[in-house]
């Protein structure tokens, strides 16, 4: 979450409205915010990173206080930008924001937005850093590329360093530096020399000053729908204040991409979630009041909301343009008559004593491949938002001899049985089982697997076609498929030894074909 503060009085002059107004509308919308003498100190939630600017903030009070929705267009001449790449910071997007007329308290404001948008969706600038430049010190075309070494004047400086030495001696270069490898610096260029050092600092030449009418926005990162979002959200900002926008060719591609999206929306969709009865009509205005215009039930979304997704992220909004504090109290009962929902495999496991666990559908690539390394390729989450939950799991199986150390201390045996989703190659139905106890062997697991087996009519054929060869003692496992597939087998002592473990494990799966 970022805390911004801003001018009541330009969000006043800029929306007719009062300092109570804009404090009831937002805490309608969702951000919490207080007034402090005669700035508002709003909370921006996560999912609106556009309301981190002021011209935002302007943006959402006018579609909620008056309905007003907002267009962009790119302008038809286009500049260019050669990427050539960076191995810290693959992707580079930009666009040019020429003659905003509308330049009260735009310098403070944007740079304040700036740095929070690093901190939040730059995550530290790592993920995307933005670099604002006065467009009349640029001479075209762009160059983006990695550099040994370079020289420049930092902003703020006055005089030119070389990269090496601004990262140690910049204030900025000592608190970014560790973001960049030695002798590998990204650099965005002109026909002059370096206009920025990204992640770091730009040129003292392109400084923004109170008096820059026209705007370089140039961001750099690892993710190019991270940075498409972020350049949109800085191009409306600047366009919401007379700006007009032209592209940037990079790589065969023009930037910002202001198209709307489009995602149909129908009453009954509203009703059946919400319970309450709306007309087409009354869904339009609801979508309205949050800048999103309705045409034929298909809503057309601005480019930078890029946090609706689906309808039912519409069907959020409609409620937020409703407002939550009218929606009535619903008295009805909401009994009614259920039936039970037959879980066959459950049902077996649980005869036989078995216990059923959940699991997270996520685990961590580094133990998975500490523990089965030629089973270790698993699908990776691109931006995990924890170091131990970064990939999908393959298997429940490791999960299963997991929840078995969890519970080591109770008494034996230990049954324990999970029936999940896994991505092995592609997303396919598990039933995975786990036994822990004195004296076992193979042929208890085979006992089991005969039973559910029996009870569910499957037939299956023994093989020794063993996938997680890794988790098992040679001689000690066997493979089956037929109706379903899978495997079962005693845990390697190595392994029970990373768990700590004193006693025999034996686990197995049970897959759909295909």
């Amino acid at each position: 979450m970022a805390v911004v503060e801003y001018s009541t009085n330009y969000i006043s002059k800029e929306t007719g409205l009062k300092p109570d107004e804009i404090k009831d509308i937002l805490g309608r919308i969702g951000m919490p915010t207080e007034i402090v003498e005669q700035n508002a100190v709003i909370e921006v939630t996560p999912n609106r990173p556009d309301l981190i600017t002021i011209e935002g903030i302007v943006r959402a009070l006018n579609g909620y206080a008056r309905g007003k929705v907002y267009e962009y267009k790119v302008q038809k001449e286009k500049f260019e930008l050669k990427n050539e790449g960076s191995s810290s910071r693959p992707f580079v997007v930009a666009a040019l924001v020429k003659d905003v007329d509308d330049v009260e308290c735009l310098y403070e404001e944007i740079m304040q937005a700036q740095e929070k948008i690093h901190d939040t969706l730059g995550r530290k600038r790592k993920k995307a850093a933005v670099g604002i430049h006065d467009a009349d010190q640029i001479e075209f075309p762009l160059r983006f590329r990695e550099v040994k070494e370079g020289s420049f004047v930092p902003l703020g400086m006055d005089r030119e360093m070389k990269i090496g030495e601004m990262l140690k001696l910049h204030e900025k270069g000592k608190a970014y530096a560790h973001l960049l490898e030695h002798g590998k610096y990204p650099v965005v260029e002109d026909k002059r020399g370096i206009v920025s050092v990204p992640p770091i600092i730009n040129s003292e030449r392109t400084k923004v000053t109170e008096s820059t009418r026209n705007f370089l926005i140039e961001i750099t990162g690892t993710n190019p729908e991270t940075l498409d979002y972020i350049l949109n959200i800085f191009v409306c900002a600047l366009a919401d204040r007379g700006g007009k926008v032209y592209g940037i060719n990079i790589d065969g591609k023009t930037y910002p991409d202001l198209e709307t999206r489009e995602i149909e929306i129908s009453k009954e969709a509203v009703e059946k979630i919400s319970g309450i009865r709306m007309e087409m009509k009354d869904v339009t205005e609801c979508l309205k009041r949050m800048n999103i215009e309705v045409r034929r039930g298909v809503a057309r979304i601005p480019p930078y909301r890029r946090d609706v997704i689906r309808e039912i992220d519409l069907i959020e909004d409609v409620l937020i343009g409703y407002g939550y504090d009218i929606i009535k109290e619903d008295p009805s009962s909401f009994y009614h008559i259920g039936k039970q929902v037959k879980n066959p495999e459950k049902e077996v496991f649980e005869s036989l004593g078995f216990l059923e666990v959940k699991n997270f559908f996520l685990c961590d690539k580094k133990e998975y491949k500490e523990i089965m390394p030629s089973r270790s390729n698993l699908l990776e989450i691109e931006n995990p938002l924890t170091e131990d939950l970064n990939s999908v799991k393959n298997s429940t199986l490791i999960e299963l001899i997991k929840t078995v150390e969890k519970n080591k201390m109770k008494t034996l045996p230990l049954k324990f049985f999970e029936i999940d989703k896994v991505f092995d190659s592609k997303e396919i139905k598990e039933i995975g089982f786990v036994l822990a106890d004195k004296n076992l062997k193979v042929e208890d697991g085979i006992s089991i697997l005969r039973k559910i087996v029996e009870e569910r009519g499957w037939k299956v054929k023994f093989d020794n076609k063993i996938q997680f060869e890794d988790l098992y003692i040679d001689g000690w496992s066997i493979a089956f498929s037929g109706d379903v597939k899978g495997e079962l087998g005693m845990i390697r002592p190595e392994i029970l030894n990373m768990f700590k473990l004193e006693f025999p494990v034996l686990c197995g799966f049970i897959r759909e074909r295909g």
